[in-house]
């Protein structure tokens, strides 16, 4: 009995000697004053009707963070106080809480939903009742994602008699923002057998790291349709010589196609831009006859034909033939020609007379301002036609130098 008396005694006094010590207060207050935790953000909210996901919440803590158990309604604007605990890792004993005010905040919503997929004009087939011009439309809102789409048409619908119908695709998010598109459904009785007409898609050559747009000057139409947006199929590298084959194709409602392909040549040297048309010397004196007018009744100096402007000119408008932008064909800017005669350009084309040209830059408010504009002395004007039969009207404005002509 003694004996077993002496190995109790021992085991109690081996087992108090392996128990941890008891930290101190002043222990406990340090490793507490170590204990932080960074939010992600200063001020901590949530949208209304969303969930809360306390751990993005935080960004980094100095030991293990126990996130609140708080079940918020988050359908109710409102203010909402929580506490975080972070804990210390080898003494897990230590904690320290972070109360923080989280906020639900209504979802700001500025813009309406995006309409895509849709066409201007529909042919259907009469008596195809099945016809839902909504079928392949989507409607995407930038808060409520995806939303419905409304059909609104008048009283005379009628998929049984022939004709043309108006109708409206209108997509409305919570917030009330609205877009709305008009469409045309044309009733008829036999289908649409017309493919569409790809303009403006001719063989090109670029200098080497130019920057080229391949639907620069391309467009494409429908008889039913409209304007149409053209897909744009082949790969190219304009930072590498060589030749490539570039692919355009407009597909209408009636899934009528159009290809139209061309070769794109990118050159170590500047393209040849050879002159394939004639210019109109009167329809350009004409423009120019117009723009003084305008400028006497506004008790301003009329503009100076400038030859040197006028060369200029001649050059640009056979250069937008290739390429309707004021970059020139060799990769440089309008004014590369002469930076100190030509000041500003701008340009048209299509118009086959002053009337009509001069009514859509008169329609522009920044070529009405170059044009009454006292900035500018001189001016040149070139009215080009292509071989194809455009017209190109290219105007350029400056202040006469005695630079020669090109």
């Amino acid at each position: 009995m003694l004996k077993r008396a002496i190995l109790m005694a021992l085991l109690i006094l081996t087992l108090s000697g392996c128990q941890l010590r008891p930290l101190s207060k002043a222990e406990i207050e340090e490793i507490q004053s170590y204990l932080l935790i960074q939010f992600d953000q200063t001020e901590l909210f949530v949208q209304q009707g969303q969930p809360i996901d306390y751990q993005i919440m935080v960004r980094a803590a100095t030991g293990k963070v126990s996130y609140p158990t708080d079940d918020i309604d988050t359908s109710m604007l409102g203010t909402h106080d929580v506490v975080f605990v972070v804990s210390d890792v080898d003494h897990p004993s230590v904690k320290k809480e972070f109360p923080v005010t989280i906020e639900v905040v209504a979802v700001k919503d500025y813009q309406a939903p995006v309409l895509s997929g849709y066409f201007p004009s529909y042919e259907v087939l009469i008596g195809d009742t099945s016809f839902d011009p909504r079928d392949g439309v989507s409607a995407i809102d930038d808060v409520d994602g995806t939303v419905d789409i409304i059909f609104e048409h008048g009283d005379d619908y009628d998929l049984e008699t022939e004709g043309k119908y108006t109708g409206y695709l209108i997509a409305r998010d919570k917030s009330g923002h609205e877009t709305k598109v008009r469409i045309t459904i044309n009733v008829v009785r036999t289908s649409d057998k017309i493919p569409p007409v790809i303009n403006g898609v001719r063989d090109q050559t670029i200098k080497v790291g130019t920057y080229w747009d391949p639907l620069n000057g391309v467009t494409c139409t429908d008889n039913l349709d409209g304007t149409l947006t053209v897909t744009v199929l082949g790969v190219y590298d304009v930072n590498t010589v060589g030749t490539y084959i570039i692919t355009y194709k407009g597909t209408d409602s009636a899934q009528n196609e159009t290809t139209v392909s061309m070769t794109l040549t990118v050159s170590q040297d500047d393209p040849t831009i050879a002159v394939n048309g004639t210019y109109d010397t009167i329809m350009a004196t004409d423009a120019i006859n117009a723009i003084n007018a305008q400028r006497t009744a506004a008790g301003l100096t009329p503009f100076i034909i400038s030859e040197n402007l006028t060369a200029y000119a001649n050059v640009r408008a056979v250069e937008l033939s290739y390429s309707y932008s004021p970059v020139r064909p060799n990769g440089e800017q309008y004014n590369s020609l002469n930076k100190d005669i030509i000041k500003a350009e701008f340009y048209v084309r299509s118009f086959t007379n002053v009337e009509v040209a001069m009514e859509s830059i008169n329609n522009n408010p920044v070529t009405t301002s170059y044009l009454m504009s006292t900035e500018f002395t001189h001016i040149g004007v070139s009215v080009y036609k292509d071989a194809d039969g455009e017209i190109y009207w290219e105007f350029l404005l400056g202040n006469e130098t005695t630079t020669p002509t090109p």
